[in-house]
């Protein structure tokens, strides 16, 4: 199970009664799992990401990021397009389709709009409380280093302290990771 890709993960957790699962929520609307498990749809729910009693529930987003390069020989093209992709009617498709979290307020303000999806309304409330991915330009590798070590410890190879020591020393030292 250490070695699943995100896909073989959701149908492992499917098959197996799973009883919870970090994923997309558009698992069933982006069809990342095929028809086999649609009779599940209306058993499963969503939950946001447990907190300690007392504080602020969090939600962590990350990994939309749109740019032009600067080597584009069609930079207005490029850029009207992305402002196509923030427009309400461009968010409603991607959540309509793909299941993906509208990042458009107004979405969330179409009143007609959230009678049809109420989905929205629990959207809205991570949105709310969510904050997105810091950026460092070393998000790659401390996410490379941090995962090998956690997985080496998951695979009892490493105890989890000597996995959280290895992996701090190799973030300060600024190594690349070679697997």
């Amino acid at each position: 199970m250490l070695r699943f890709k995100e896909d073989d993960s959701y149908n492992y957790y499917l098959k197996n009664n799973g009883v919870f699962l970090r994923g997309w929520m558009g698992l069933f609307k982006n069809n990342m799992v095929g028809n086999k498990y649609l009779y599940l749809k209306n058993k499963l729910a969503e939950a946001p990401v447990p907190h300690i009693k007392g504080s602020k529930p969090v939600s962590v987003f990350g990994g939309w990021n749109l740019m032009v390069s600067k080597f584009s020989t069609k930079v207005p093209e490029a850029i009207r397009f992305i402002k196509f992709l923030m427009s309400d009617e461009a968010q409603k498709i991607l959540f309509d389709v793909g299941g993906y979290i509208p990042i458009n307020n107004k979405v969330y303000n179409d009143s007609l709009y959230l009678q049809k999806n109420p989905q929205l309304i629990f959207d809205m409330n991570l949105v709310k409380n969510g904050i997105y991915r810091p950026f460092s330009v070393h998000y790659t590798s401390v996410s490379d280093i941090v995962s090998y070590y956690l997985n080496l410890s998951l695979k009892g190879k490493l105890s989890p302290h000597e996995a959280l020591f290895k992996a701090n020393r190799e973030l300060k030292s600024n190594s690349i990771l070679l697997k």
